[in-house]
């Protein structure tokens, strides 16, 4: 899957274009993803790498619909979860390697652990009910099924 997984996730972006579901796409520089691994402690997953080099800019209503955040909110999303968490009947403990990818209704959050190599598993996570799952096996296979095709 990680050698197509550019290839797949261009196709998936310019198909969004043709349904007007997308007006385009930008990436980030080389200056900005150091800052989301600065963000991070230490160097992100080559998928997610890509995925924020292809289109990982605000703005995309896209995949604000999908509940992934971009450059730059998903540096804020640390501060989202630690409020949500602080109000909880039942707060959260998260690994210390989790990067956190999106949210919806500041309550159910995404992320990855940052150990699990180049093409991390995808977690769910509620913190009102203390409940998570595995979303995915694949980081790669994640972000193709919200940009249109699960692999």
């Amino acid at each position: 899957m990680i050698e197509n997984f550019k290839k797949q996730l261009d196709k998936n972006l310019k198909d969004l274009i043709k349904l007007s579901l997308i007006p385009g796409y930008s990436g980030i520089g080389a200056k900005e993803l150091c800052k989301v691994e600065e963000h991070a402690g230490g160097p992100l997953p080559h998928i997610y790498k890509e995925f924020l080099i292809t289109c990982g800019k605000e703005p995309s209503v896209y995949f604000k619909e999908a509940s992934i955040d971009l450059y730059p909110d998903l540096l804020e999303l640390k501060d989202v979860f630690e409020e949500a968490n602080s109000e909880a009947e039942n707060p959260v403990t998260l690994e210390s390697d989790v990067f956190l990818i999106g949210e919806y209704s500041g309550e159910q959050f995404w992320y990855f652990k940052m150990s699990d190599g180049s093409d991390p598993a995808v977690y769910f996570l509620s913190i009102w009910d203390n409940h998570t799952y595995k979303e995915d096996d694949h980081l790669s296979n994640f972000l193709l099924s919200i940009s249109g095709v699960r692999a």
